[in-house]
C-alpha cells in the first residue's frame, strides 16, 4: 500500500503489464530467472520515460534532468511493484491454506481472532 503512493496512478497499470512480460519471459525461458527483475527494471523506466517525455514540457535543462529523475523514480518503483506481487503471488500459492491462512495469521496476530488450535489449547 504505501509503495502505490509513490507511484503516480496513471503509470500503476505498467506495473501490471511488467508483471505479465515478466511470466512471459519466465514462460518462454528466453533469459534466466535471476536477469528478469533487472529486465523488469529497464523496460518500466523506458516506459515510464516515454509517459513523462510525452506529458512534460521540457523547456530547460532542469526540466529534462526533473523528467529523467521522475522516469527513473516510477520505473524503478512499477518494476518493483510488478516483482513484489509475483513473490506475494508465489507464497500464497506455496501455502495449502492461501490466502485465508494469511489473513487468519494476521487477525490473530493482531488479537482479533484465534484459531481452532490455539481455542481448543486454551479451554
Amino acid at each position: 500500500e504505501a509503495l502505490v503512493d509513490y507511484i503516480k496512478p496513471e503509470l500503476l497499470i505498467t506495473a501490471i503489464a511488467l508483471y505479465f512480460m515478466g511470466i512471459a519471459l519466465k514462460e518462454a525461458q528466453a533469459v534466466k530467472d535471476k536477469y528478469i527483475p533487472l529486465i523488469l527494471g529497464c523496460a518500466g523506466i523506458l516506459i515510464c520515460g516515454i509517459y513523462i517525455f510525452a506529458t512534460c514540457s521540457c523547456k530547460n535543462a532542469q526540466d529534462i534532468a526533473m523528467a529523467v529523475f521522475t522516469s527513473t523514480t516510477q520505473g524503478v518503483l512499477v518494476a518493483g511493484l510488478s516483482t513484489y506481487v509475483n513473490q506475494l503471488i508465489k507464497q500464497l500459492e506455496k501455502d495449502e491454506n492461501g490466502f485465508c491462512k494469511v489473513v487468519s495469521d494476521l487477525a490473530a496476530a493482531a488479537g482479533i481472532y484465534a484459531p481452532e488450535e490455539s481455542r481448543s489449547e486454551q479451554d
